[in-house]
């Protein structure tokens, strides 16, 4: 007398998913993602203005508070200056975002000059950067 084995097997291959369940609300994992998050932003600030080839226009408008120009952080943002069009700029271009003032240009000018030189000064340092893990990478593969 053979016992028909469906039922018995579609209840073999339901328990394991059941079992499995409890690992679902990602326990620990669940809040690593913010743990992340918070890393690369702190990362981000830290960064003494090299970074500026990669703001977005709401960093820009943080460096401009910070520089105490909040009042062209909404003629910036309307015109979508992020980073690499604010290193872009120069003085026409200030006076045609709304820079009327000759001293808050001047103010801006000495800035983004800190930070396209900044910029340069972090690329080169990339590229080193970059050129000595090649080597690295080399050097490992001799290795083994």
């Amino acid at each position: 007398p053979s016992h028909p084995p469906p039922q018995d097997s579609t209840l073999s291959e339901d328990s394991p998913p059941s079992s499995a369940s409890p690992r679902l609300p990602g326990g620990p994992k669940g809040s690593y993602p913010y743990h992340t998050l918070s890393q690369s932003s702190d990362e981000l600030l830290e960064e003494p203005g090299g970074a500026a080839a990669g703001w977005t226009c709401g960093q820009v408008g943080q460096w401009l508070q910070s520089l105490g120009l909040e009042r062209y952080v909404r003629e910036f943002s309307e015109r979508g200056v992020d980073g690499p069009r604010l290193l872009l700029l120069d003085g026409a271009k200030l006076k045609a975002l709304g820079v009327g003032s000759s001293q808050d240009r001047a103010v801006l000018k000495r800035r983004l000059k800190e930070l396209s030189l900044a910029a340069e000064r972090e690329r080169k340092a990339r590229e080193k950067a970059g050129k000595q893990r090649e080597k690295q990478k080399k050097k490992d593969q001799e290795q083994r």
